[in-house]
């Protein structure tokens, strides 16, 4: 940039508004827009029976993950639900630097995550489904700087000693009372951590709109009453938008 147009532009930075001011100089590239934070992505999967769960649905969420990861970095762990919150493990850890063209870099990550949970999905099904326990359990997870984000990969039956949801789906406000008198998902436990349930769709157990809706709104209530920062919920895979703050 030549020196007369610094004077032009500094003569019009001072003329302008505090707002046009600062847009000119990110035009200009003499400021240039904060970067993002770090994402730091707890990814649940649910293989319990008839559960959402899978290869083929983990690999489609890592897919989906991978280009806002290695765009803003961070860090991708990957848990799978047990028969109790104690048996629910974290199965891979991965730090992420970010990278301007992730494509083999997403190839690379969606084989090593996979492979790490070969032995997950090779064991027999868990016949319950902690879900609540499980969650309760990764937000507690030490995490470094950044935005923290829980993908859940679920059709959210929870089966447990804080509900039988195969059976009957309760209230909302029954079931946040439960989570309080069971001090699991406490209020503020899940504050500051964004929660999206991937592949809450209708199945085995929730064979109508009505019966899916019932199941969100449980989920919903309790996430938010612990202190989720927002609560999202798709039939298939996240998408980048399903990351960001409201």
């Amino acid at each position: 940039m030549s020196r007369r147009w610094i004077a032009v532009g500094t003569l019009f930075v001072l003329a302008c508004s505090p707002s046009s001011r600062e847009e000119w100089l990110r035009w200009s590239g003499l400021r240039r827009a904060p970067a993002s934070p770090a994402l730091v992505v707890d990814v649940i999967v649910d293989a319990s029976a008839d559960a959402t769960g899978s290869p083929a649905t983990l690999r489609d969420t890592i897919d989906a993950l991978t280009p806002t990861l290695f765009a803003r970095g961070g860090l991708l762990r990957v848990w799978g639900v047990g028969e109790s919150a104690a048996t629910s493990s974290c199965y891979i850890t991965l730090p992420i630097t970010p990278v301007e063209d992730a494509s083999s870099a997403q190839v690379e990550l969606r084989t090593r995550v996979l492979r790490a949970l070969q032995p997950y999905f090779a064991s027999p099904s868990p016949r319950r489904s902690p879900l609540v326990d499980v969650i309760a359990t990764v937000a507690l997870e030490t995490s470094p700087p950044g935005d923290r984000v829980i993908v859940l990969v679920s059709d959210l039956a929870e089966m447990s000693t804080h509900g039988r949801f195969e059976v009957s789906v309760p209230e909302p406000d029954v079931f946040v009372a439960t989570m309080q008198r069971d001090g699991v998902l406490l209020p503020g436990s899940l504050t500051g951590i964004r929660m999206v349930c991937a592949y809450s769709h209708l199945g085995a157990h929730t064979p109508s709109p009505h019966d899916l809706l019932a199941l969100r709104a449980v989920f919903r209530a309790a996430l938010l009453a612990a202190g989720a920062e927002r609560v999202v919920f798709t039939t298939a895979a996240p998408q980048p938008n399903d990351l960001r703050k409201e």
